[in-house]
């Protein structure tokens, strides 16, 4: 299963990205298009972890 968050609207092609997860797990993937702060506040929430992981 394939749980899409796409804050900027960007274009995906869902239908490709739902087979690639399919033929690699079962298990649920999640996708996150979000801007660093709102990367920042689910790492520090849910991993403890006082950082972004971005590319920032």
């Amino acid at each position: 299963m394939l749980l899409i968050e796409n804050e900027f609207n960007i274009s995906l092609h869902v239908n490709l990205l739902e087979e690639i997860v399919r033929e690699h797990t079962d298990k649920e993937v999640e996708l996150l298009l979000i801007d660093s702060q709102s990367m920042h506040d689910l790492n520090l929430e849910h991993r403890g972890m006082d950082k972004n992981n971005g590319c920032s």
